[in-house]
């Protein structure tokens, strides 16, 4: 059975469309406040690389860009390289801009899936094209906050095929939890950087 987690997050930003995408459309922004480090080809079927901190080891995710629509869309497809015993290997991020008058809403919407297989097969994860299940998951539609708010995120556990297992469960709460934080951390950091 292959799970999926779902993570979805909105956040308004003092700040033009054209400079918030600098921070989330190129590998110099990104590396100002995701947190990771972070290898970004800023191209449709570019390539994308992190290294992650999990239970104090570096964890490495590679994959593609899926979709690169400058100044409003970017999307990562990414598998991690060595196998999660209690928590996905495979996750897809993306991130849309639009604009709010003089200000930037920030959507961010993450989904893993796994541990067990994914919906696309391995050899599809790092081809230059994008993979045909991808085209089938649309963004889902994100809440709406008050101006300058930091809303509770919107997260889930999906069974893509049957039901949850309760093992599963809990281990996906807890990835959940760190997520949160995560992107907390994240988004925190991306609305400092615009007040400077």
């Amino acid at each position: 059975m292959t799970q999926q987690l779902l993570f979805q997050r909105e956040l308004l930003i003092d700040a033009p469309l054209t400079h918030v995408w600098q921070l989330v459309g190129t590998e110099e922004g990104l590396r100002q406040w995701w947190g990771n480090t972070i290898y970004l080809e800023a191209k449709e079927g570019g390539r994308c690389e992190e290294w992650r901190p999990r239970h104090g080891v570096s964890t490495h995710w590679r994959g593609i860009v899926t979709l690169y629509a400058p100044p409003h869309e970017l999307m990562l497809t990414l598998r991690a390289q060595e196998a999660q015993q209690d928590g996905p290997e495979f996750t897809t991020i993306a991130i849309a801009l639009s604009a709010a008058d003089d200000k930037t809403r920030v959507h961010v919407t993450q989904r893993a899936f796994g541990p067990t297989q994914v919906i696309a097969t391995q050899e599809q994860i790092g081809r230059e094209t994008q993979p045909q299940w991808q085209q089938d998951l649309p963004l889902a539609q994100l809440q709406q906050p008050a101006p300058g708010s930091l809303p509770m995120p919107t997260v889930a556990i999906m069974p893509v095929i049957g039901s949850i297992d309760p093992a599963y469960h809990s281990t996906a709460q807890a990835y959940l939890g760190a997520l949160t934080q995560t992107w907390q951390i994240r988004l925190s950091t991306l609305a400092a950087l615009q007040s400077n």
